[in-house]
Formats: C-alpha cells, sequence, structure tokens
C-alpha cells in the first residue's frame, strides 16, 4: 500500500509538518519567525535540524536570527543534531553589494580544502571559482579552478578548467567556443582537452550530446514533435527511452542495462499535482507489466522551503509493498544543493550519522565523497539521483531532467530551447544568466532567485507570507487577490495623500503617522499606539524653506516602542528628526535612525521620507509588481525648496527599457518626475526658445547622494552599511 503524505498547518497557516499516512508519522517540521518566514526545518526520524537562529559559531541566539543577514540573505547554513554538540553540514556565505554570493565555506566536519570563491563581472555573471581553504580575500592551496569568459548574450567563448590531481593544478580543459545566432555552438577549438562537438536539428534540440561524465565521448539523442528528449544512444546501442504523459510529465522510462545480455529496466515515475516526483515503480520482467501490480520502489517526501528541497526517500527492497528497508534523509546548502545524506533506517548501524557527501562545480557536475571526506566514489553507493539545485540526475545518461527541459551539466546548457522563449534571458539555452550560484530554475523555463520573496511562486503553498490582512498580523495565513489589494489600496491612498500634502505643506505629521500605521499593518506588525510618525514640518522664518526638525515623539508598534529622546541618549549623533516605522527588529531601527540623520544633515523635506522609504521598494517589488505605489511619495518634491513641483495633476505607471516596474508623475506645473525602485529623475520644460514644444529638461538636485549623478536615487547597501554608525 502506497503511503500518502499531508502537510499539516500551523495555527497561523503555515505549513507546519509533513506526515505520512494516517498522521502517525511526522517526517519533518517547521517554524516561522513574526514575518512568515521559515527558520527552522526539523528532521524528527535522525534528530537533524536546520536552524536559522545558530549563528556562525553553532550557538543557538534565541529570538534574533544569526543565519540572515540585515537583507534577508543567508549567511550562516548548518545542519546539527539535536544535542547541538555534533554538525553534520555547514556553510557560511559572503556577498557583494549586488547579493551575489562571493564565498561558500564549508565548516563542516573535516572539510578541508573545500571552500568556494566566486567572482562575477559587471553583469552579475559567474566569471571564476576557485576551491581550496580560504584565507581573509585569497584561496590557500587551490584545488580546482574554473575561469569563463562570457560574450554578450552569456555563451561561453572560453572555458579553462583546472584540477590538482596530486602535484598542484594542472590544465584539465582548455576551449573557445564558437556560437551562430541561435545560440547553438557550432565549434570547439580546444587547446587542452577533447571533447566531442556538440550538434542540433533544424529545430535547435541539441542531437550530438558530450557524455557529461566523459565529454571525449558523445550521445545521440532523439526528440519528439514536442522537443521532449525520447531517446539516448550511443552509436551502438540504446541507452535509454523516455514516455511522457499529457500535461508534459515524463512518466515512464526504460534503461538499458550496461552489462550485455543483462536485463533492462522500465521505470514508473508518479508526481504529486505540482509535479514532486512521489514514487517510482520498476520492473526487469517486462516492458508491458502493469505499474500498478508492481511493488512500490522508493518514495520521496518533500520541503515545503522549496519546490526541490528534499526531504527523505524511502527504499523498498522486498516484496511487502512498504517502502521501509532503507530511509535517507537529504541535507542541503542555500542553493538546494543536496550535499550530504543521513541514515534514517530504524536500527542501523549508521542511524544518524552522515554516509555520502557531494561537492559540485559551479554549473553543477558533482563529485561524491564518503562521509568523511577521505575518499571519493565513482557512483553514489546509494543509487542517489537528487542532486544540484535539487534536480533529477538520470544515472543512465548523466542528465539532469528538470521537468520542462535537460540539462548538462559540463556544457552550463539546456540541451533545447527555452519553449516560452526569450522570458529570462538573451539566449534559449544558457542556465541561469549565468549566475548558477545564486539562482535555480526548478521548470527548466525561467530562473528565480533563491530568497524568501520568490520561493512561493515555485512551491504551491499559497501567497507570499510576508504581507499580512488586518486580521491576520500575528501569522503567516495566505492572502486572496481581494486583501492583497485592499492593502495596496490603503498604502497607495496614504503613500498619495503624503505626497500631495507634501508639496504644498511640507509632509504634516498626520500624514505620516498615516503612513507609519499602514506600512506597519501591511508588513505584519499591529501598531498599538501611534504617538506620530518621528518627524514634523519646519518652516526657516527667514527663508521660508520647509524641512523636518525638532519632533521627539515616536511610533510605538506592537511589542517594539521606539522612543527618540531615549534613542537620542544612545545615538547621540542621530539627528534631531528621524524617521521610521514598520520594523521589526533594533538592527532596522537603527538604520532608520541613520536615514534620519542623513536627511536631517541635508536639510532635505522629503528625503527622510525618500530614504525611509528605500529599503520597502524591495517590498514593492516582491509582492505588487503592477503597483509601483510607493514610488509616489518620493515624487511630489524633492528640494528642500517648498512647493518647487506643485499639486500632482496625474500619476501614470511605466516600465523601463530594462523592465523596470515604476510610475511617472506629472505636476499641474509641466514639472514630471520619472520614479523607480533605484532612482528618481525629474524633468522640467525646456524653456530654451529653439526649444520643440512641450519637450522636457531634466532636472538635478544638488542634495543627491554621491555616486548618483546628480539624480535622487535609493541607498545602495553599501551605503546603508557606511550610515549605520553616522
Amino acid at each position: 500500500m502506497v503511503s500518502v503524505n499531508s502537510v499539516c498547518l500551523d495555527r497561523f497557516g503555515n505549513p507546519g509538518d509533513t506526515r505520512g499516512a494516517g498522521d502517525a508519522n511526522v517526517y519533518s517540521s517547521y517554524r516561522y519567525n513574526g514575518t512568515g518566514r521559515l527558520v527552522l526545518e526539523d528532521y524528527t526520524g535522525p534528530e537533524v535540524r536546520l536552524d536559522y537562529a545558530d549563528d556562525y559559531d553553532g550557538q543557538h541566539t534565541g529570538g534574533t536570527y544569526e543565519g540572515f543577514d540585515r537583507y534577508g540573505r543567508v549567511i550562516n547554513h548548518l545542519w546539527r543534531d539535536y544535542d547541538g554538540d555534533a554538525y553534520l553540514d555547514r556553510y557560511a556565505y559572503t556577498y557583494d553589494d549586488n547579493s551575489n554570493r562571493t564565498w561558500r565555506e564549508n565548516n563542516g566536519p573535516s572539510a578541508s580544502g573545500k571552500d568556494e570563491k566566486y567572482t562575477y563581472d559587471d553583469l552579475n555573471r559567474l566569471t571564476k571559482t576557485e576551491r581550496g581553504d580560504r584565507n581573509g580575500d585569497a584561496v590557500d592551496d587551490p584545488n580546482r579552478e574554473e575561469t569563463f569568459t562570457l560574450d554578450q548574450v552569456g555563451n561561453w567563448k572560453t572555458y579553462l578548467a583546472k584540477a590538482d590531481t596530486g602535484g598542484g593544478l594542472a590544465t584539465e580543459a582548455d576551449h573557445d567556443r564558437a556560437v551562430n545566432d541561435a545560440n547553438e555552438i557550432t565549434g570547439l577549438t580546444q587547446r587542452t582537452g577533447s571533447w566531442d562537438e556538440p550538434a542540433y536539428d533544424a529545430r535547435g534540440n541539441m542531437t550530438t550530446v558530450p557524455l557529461p561524465d566523459d565529454p571525449a565521448n558523445a550521445y545521440t539523442c532523439v526528440y519528439d514533435a514536442w522537443n521532449r528528449l525520447v531517446e539516448v544512444t550511443d552509436g551502438e546501442r540504446v541507452h535509454a527511452r523516455y514516455e511522457y504523459d499529457g500535461l508534459n510529465r515524463r512518466v515512464k522510462a526504460h534503461v538499458d542495462s550496461d552489462a550485455s545480455g543483462g536485463p533492462d529496466t522500465w521505470v514508473h515515475f508518479y508526481y504529486t499535482n505540482d509535479w514532486r516526483l512521489l514514487e517510482t515503480r520498476s520492473t526487469t520482467a517486462a516492458e508491458n507489466t502493469a505499474p500498478e501490480t508492481l511493488q512500490p520502489g522508493r518514495q520521496y517526501v518533500w520541503s515545503v522551503r522549496y519546490t526541490d528541497a528534499l526531504v527523505r526517500r524511502d527504499t523498498n527492497d522486498d516484496t511487502d509493498d512498504l517502502c521501509d528497508d532503507e530511509t535517507l534523509y537529504a541535507l542541503g546548502d542555500a542553493n538546494f544543493n543536496v550535499t550530504a545524506l543521513v541514515d534514517g533506517t530504524p536500527g542501523s548501524g549508521t542511524f544518524g550519522d552522515v554516509v555520502e557527501r557531494y561537492v559540485y562545480d559551479p554549473y553543477g557536475n558533482v563529485t561524491i565523497y564518503d562521509d568523511d571526506w577521505s575518499d571519493t566514489r565513482a557512483s553514489s553507493s546509494y543509487a542517489w539521483t537528487v542532486l544540484f539545485a535539487g534536480y533529477w540526475r538520470d544515472t543512465e545518461t548523466g542528465l539532469y531532467h528538470v521537468r520542462n527541459r535537460m540539462y548538462h551539466v559540463r556544457l552550463g546548457l539546456w540541451l533545447i530551447r527555452d519553449p516560452q522563449g526569450y522570458v529570462d534571458g538573451m539566449s534559449l539555452y544558457e542556465y541561469t544568466s549565468g549566475n548558477p550560484g545564486n539562482v535555480t530554475d526548478p521548470t527548466g523555463l525561467a530562473w528565480v532567485l533563491n530568497d524568501k520573496k520568490h520561493l512561493v511562486d515555485v512551491q504551491g503553498f499559497g501567497e507570499d507570507r510576508t504581507v499580512r490582512d488586518y486580521g491576520q498580523l500575528k501569522g503567516g495565513r495566505y492572502l486572496t487577490d481581494d486583501q492583497m489589494k485592499a492593502i495596496q489600496a490603503k498604502l497607495k491612498e496614504s503613500v498619495n495623500n503624503l505626497g500631495q500634502s507634501e508639496a504644498k505643506y511640507g509632509a504634516p505629521t498626520p500624514e505620516m503617522a498615516d503612513l507609519a500605521v499602514n506600512l506597519a499593518l501591511a508588513t505584519g506588525q499591529t501598531p498599538t499606539n501611534v504617538l506620530g510618525a518621528g518627524i514634523a514640518p519646519y518652516k526657516d522664518p527667514e527663508t521660508g524653506a520647509q524641512s523636518l526638525h525638532n519632533n521627539p515623539m515616536g511610533v510605538r508598534i506592537d511589542s517594539l516602542q521606539v522612543d527618540i529622546e531615549a534613542l537620542r541618549t544612545k545615538y547621540p549623533d542621530m539627528g534631531s528628526g528621524a524617521s521610521y516605522g514598520g520594523y521589526v527588529n533594533e538592527a532596522d531601527v537603527q538604520r532608520a535612525i541613520a536615514f534620519g540623520s542623513r536627511s536631517q544633515a541635508c536639510n532635505n523635506t522629503i528625503g527622510a521620507v525618500a530614504e525611509w522609504l528605500g529599503p520597502l521598494f524591495t517590498f514593492v517589488e516582491s509582492v505588487a509588481q503592477d503597483t509601483p505605489y510607493v514610488a509616489i511619495a518620493i515624487g511630489s518634491n524633492t528640494s528642500h525648496r517648498p512647493s518647487r513641483s506643485g499639486e500632482i495633476k496625474r500619476v501614470e505607471t511605466r516600465t523601463t527599457r530594462s523592465g523596470q516596474k515604476g510610475a511617472r508623475i506629472i505636476h499641474a506645473d509641466g514639472t514630471v518626475k520619472d520614479i523607480t525602485p533605484s532612482r528618481v529623475k525629474a524633468f522640467v520644460p525646456n524653456t530654451h526658445p529653439r526649444a520643440p514644444a512641450g519637450t522636457l529638461q531634466r532636472m538635478k538636485f544638488p542634495e543627491a547622494l554621491p555616486g548618483s549623478k546628480g539624480f535622487k536615487r535609493a541607498p545602495t547597501p553599501t551605503e546603508i552599511k557606511s550610515l549605520e554608525n553616522y
């Protein structure tokens, strides 16, 4: 009898645990912070957990989450046993200002020489990886290097791989690639190595495919009318044949035995409604054996953390219809690569211990190790197939089956063109736009960022849990479309009111208080007592200029008490009028204080508001792609002079040439402001006598942040960091 898995919700509507049939066996359980972000995954069987409340030294920090930095990026990712004295798998991450991972330190037990350094070009594309021991910003005793030179589209112009085989780094592969206008490889100029050259059919499907495990030789691949891989041969024999259902899911594989005359295997695949593999059944008896008569071979339990994050695999080695003869739990890193297997078989001599480990090249080529990193293995001792980014690796070919397409780890390419077209880059074959260490592509159609904002797009567990309805402020229930639109409308109304009133009066306190309340509600906090918004208008008696000064009030949000006078004692340089609201921890409050200080130093009326709202652009991008309402707040007046632009005539949504969502604000006096999450550009009527009627000229702001080329924009992460101790 096949076990049926279920997901049980906690009291706030978050997925709380996964259970077996009859709720008798809890496979994994989950905990969330106040914003609904998953912070703990617990494997109750082998008593192993991933806990983001652990800091770099492995100390449990309680209510704070040292596993994330101030921008929500994973910096400490470690799996440990319940006793806390044994770390089974452990990684630390470092990022650049564009949130690319620059270091991945493998700090697990006995993991010497496994730290990895990543280098990127100005387009955030990977250009070099080094593996060895980290020493500051250098790699000591490197044992592997890969270097990529990319063209404008993302094709590898050159590829250089070096590996240490015992006498230092030696060149393993060194070649140039030529491509045609369709970005298909047309030739390899090889200085070292002898890779077979790919070839394509008229529809762009790769038909000559270098073996991932031996690129000097090649497969011949055959595709059906829907460009799905149906046959793989080597010129002498058929290695595999595949069949699909009407939903494009691969449901059957015919795998040829390596031994001449040996029995072939037919494997049947069963999936959940959201295309996660649930069970396989196989036979060597006959191809047409009815699958319902076969014993279940293996069953899979998946995490709520991410689509392709596997919890465990259960195996049936006998004929009792139960997958209870072997249980293996999967540990993974922050990019959802499976990095270790833990034995979860009751009664096993290695129960609760790591039994196999994995290391990956940047584009997914795997090296298999034993439990203590002492020896490598030619193949998995456990026939393990869920590996790089949680994708399924076909052992018969070495190719990855990623739902809609097949992926080649040595070429860093898909075998067929993207069925959806140019949705995530200018090449239909490129994998993750040249950034494999920071994003994944679980559908084979478009990559997704591996952070809290994007996981829900592929999970299938509900709407984004970082936004709350008024009646759901404490938990992670999912919003209906109407509820989300109601929050958006409320925010838009308050921000728009702020913008219009600021144009006339310099942002009076009631509008700021209203904005603070609504920001708090939208980000999951309960404003229990609003005393003010931390800023008030001030009119210079001599010049009449508006500024933000001398308001001792703050906003008390739920359990967080914000008192400017008390904070001024702690931070004497914070300035006389800090603006903030809707923040959930002390670090964010400090950041807001820094913004206020900087703004006061500039004596900029709306500057504090603009900088305060800067981090909220992330919120807008993640939950309201079509509604750039927050941008309106900075649109009315970016100068310390009152009413430079006058009243807002209308607001239009727009999309820039680079694809950013934004807003265009047209004022009654003809002034126009174009606003995106990265900066604000202002235009005024062109009064030159020879200028065509109705044309505009760009207006620069003297108070612009450094590096902005004179235009107001949201602060960069580096600038935020520099403001902390202002």
